[in-house]
């Protein structure tokens, strides 16, 4: 509950902060009328139901405000709007009277205090008629209390004064005679109202009768000025305050009226000095409810603008950090994190617009910290309403280190030597452009550098190289040493490749001797390797042939694939060496001994397989055959016949049908055949 109160804190604390000129005088506009309102209650009978409504009131609100509960929040949506209906109709005769005291407050007093003036000549010519022809009358006038409830006994009239017309309410043939007539300012409201009757015993000169107990009964109860016309004397009085003045001239009327109005406004200030006597008291009421009302009105409007555009909290993760603050000789070691996530709170519709761009985060480095430094993270906003919350991480740990120089010297690797022919040679150490290297950065990661160092390939090289290449700098292991600057950061290096003198580079020469068995010949010959580097004296080198011999192989007796070693037929003072520069003595050979190919015209006779019990009748009972390979296997079939057979199966033809039957035919592997006839015609018949 201390979180949700201390929330509930924090969310109106960011709404008044971002108030602007419309909002506060709306917030204003409210809390005056709450401030009404709450006076209204204070004076009006019927307090403790508009308490009791007021308080339903701050309940809903407060709920709608402290739960999420959907479905209940349209409930009472809907219960606020009935209540905002059903409250003035209940209460529409105290809003009434709240409102005539309105319009009777200072501004209309003056025209007030004219009615005295404008009301005495209808009364008079009224008073003085009644009391000529003895008609009873009881004329009501109606001061600052309100009289609706003595209205209710009568009939409402609602016309506006005149002699003539309370001649004719008052005229004893009318049903509206008795009763009192009820004026309210200068209009007939209503006539032949009853009046409560006084308790007290009325002190006269005889027995007074009920019409002057009923006036003095309702000056008791308000503060109205009633006027008595006595049926039996046509004598005038006048009941004012609970005390009766009997026997009273038309003339002294003008008097009693004056002072009504007179007493109204000496009442007003009576009243207004008695509040300067009770200032402090009044001071602390009205602050009081001024309190409350501003109170309401922030309840309220908090409520609605929570509604149309909640106040909403959002992490945004991916606000991009700066660290700044250094000076041209010091940079930080370890990598902070790139990113910040902040925490913000604004309004729902702000939100939606909001992204990385739209904040700042900087963390501020004094040029003169060195070593490890915590700095805190400080994130702001160009966008207005916007309140930042939390930043994660909060503070970030710098390692600040002095930027250094050294000068190392180059050091070139050669790579690809292994594959270098061997009839070229390095002559000389290669040759840096510049070998004096400035390395640049952080202290501890130039004091890490071990050696600058580039890499030339010479593989395959026939010619002196020069090449731009990359320098790198390394550390232990030959680590590379990332975060520093090589000034300059590429050198030329150039590197002698000449032909030796003493090398002479010849193809090698597969010898054979003998011929194949008959039927074979000699294919294909490979030699592994296809030449070699002879290494000698230069003019025995000039006198041998761009070739050398392997000693004769014996082909006789092979056929199909054969694969040998043979040495090598190079003078004695010679060295053979092999494309790494490594002796060689002796080369591997592959030879393939094939068969020739040819062709064999044969005609071999058909057999019948499984003819048992049935009769068969062949239209051909050999076949001719153009058999194709191997000659050596041609000239054994041609030797023995039978390794060729051509059979035809009877168990699979239909009893009584001819067919075209190509027979199967059965020859050594190897060996292709074309029948000269194709089809074979075959009947077969049940013996």
């Amino acid at each position: 509950m201390t979180n949700l109160l201390d929330q509930l804190f924090a969310i109106a604390r960011f709404r008044l902060g971002i108030l602007t000129l419309f909002d506060l005088i709306d917030l204003v506009m409210v809390a005056l009328v709450y401030y009404a309102l709450l006076s209204f209650i204070r004076r009006s009978k019927a307090a403790p139901l508009l308490r009791g409504i007021l308080i339903l009131l701050l309940f809903l609100i407060t709920i709608t405000l402290l739960l999420p509960l959907p479905t209940l929040d349209w409930l009472i949506s809907g219960l606020l709007i009935a209540l905002l209906i059903a409250v003035p109709i209940t209460l529409q005769t105290e809003l009434r009277r709240w409102l005539e005291g309105l319009g009777r407050n200072r501004i209309f007093s003056r025209s007030r205090q004219r009615l005295a003036s404008q009301l005495m000549p209808p009364l008079r010519k009224v008073i003085e008629q009644c009391a000529e022809h003895k008609i009873g009358a009881l004329i009501v006038l109606e001061g600052r209390d309100s009289l609706d409830e003595v209205i209710k006994t009568g009939v409402q009239v609602g016309g506006e004064l005149s002699a003539e017309l309370l001649n004719t309410i008052f005229f004893d043939k009318t049903p509206l005679h008795d009763g009192a007539v009820i004026l309210r300012d200068e209009r007939i409201v209503a006539a032949s109202c009853v009046l409560p009757l006084t308790q007290q015993t009325l002190q006269s000169y005889r027995r007074l009768g009920t019409r002057h107990r009923a006036a003095v009964g309702l000056s008791e109860v308000c503060d109205a000025l009633v006027i008595v016309v006595s049926e039996e004397t046509g004598h005038l009085s006048i009941a004012k305050g609970g005390n009766l003045q009997g026997r009273q001239a038309v003339e002294q009327l003008q008097e009693h009226l004056a002072n009504f109005y007179a007493e109204t406004a000496e009442k007003k200030a009576t009243r207004e000095r008695r509040q300067g006597r009770e200032l402090v008291g009044k001071i602390g009421r009205s602050l009081l409810y001024a309190s409350f009302a501003f109170l309401f009105a922030i309840l309220t409007w908090g409520a609605t603008v929570e509604r149309t555009n909640p106040t909403a909290e959002e992490v945004l993760s991916t606000i991009p950090l700066r660290v700044n603050g250094f000076n041209e000789n010091t940079t930080m070691m370890n990598q902070p994190p790139s990113t910040v996530a902040v925490t913000i709170r604004t309004t729902q519709a702000l939100l939606d617009t909001l992204n990385a761009d739209s904040f700042q985060a900087v963390a501020a480095v004094n040029s003169a910290d060195i070593g490890l430094v915590r700095l805190p993270v400080n994130v702001t906003t160009s966008v207005e309403d916007v309140e930042i919350l939390s930043v994660q991480p909060s503070e970030i740990d710098v390692d600040i280190v002095p930027i250094i120089t050294r000068t190392l010297p180059v050091d070139v690797r050669i790579s690809g030597q292994e594959t270098l022919s061997a009839i070229y040679e390095l002559t000389t150490a290669p040759i840096v452009s510049s070998n004096e290297i400035v390395v640049r950065g952080p202290q501890p990661l130039v004091d890490a550098v071990r050696v600058v160092r580039t890499e030339v390939s010479v593989a395959n090289a026939t010619q002196a190289i020069r090449r731009t290449t990359e320098l790198t700098a390394l550390g232990e292991g030959d680590s590379i040493i990332s975060g520093v600057k090589l000034e300059p950061n590429q050198v030329q290096v150039t590197i002698s490749v000449q032909r030796r003198q003493d090398v002479r580079e010849v193809a090698i020469n597969a010898l054979t001797t003998g011929t194949p068995p008959e039927g074979y010949w000699l294919s294909a010959i490979q030699i592994d390797p296809v030449s070699a580097t002879l290494n000698g004296d230069p003019e025995l080198l000039d006198t041998l042939a761009s070739y050398i011999d392997t000693l004769p192989i014996d082909i006789s007796a092979a056929y199909g694939a054969v694969e040998t070693t043979v040495p090598l037929d190079v003078p004695t003072d010679i060295q053979v060496l092999d494309e790494t520069g490594a002796p060689l003595q002796q080369v591997k050979v592959r030879l393939q001994v094939s068969a020739r190919q040819g062709d064999l015209l044969l005609t071999r006779p058909i057999e019948l397989l499984n003819s048992e019990g049935v009769t068969v009748t062949v239209s051909a009972e050999s076949v001719d055959l153009l058999l194709s390979g191997d000659l050596p296997t041609l000239r054994e079939i041609e030797a023995n016949p039978e390794l060729v057979q051509v059979n035809i199966n009877v168990a699979a033809l239909a009893v009584g049908r001819s067919d075209n039957i190509t027979p199967v035919i059965i020859l050594p592997e190897g060996i292709n055949f074309q029948l000269v006839n194709s089809f074979i015609a075959v009947t077969k018949e049940l013996r």
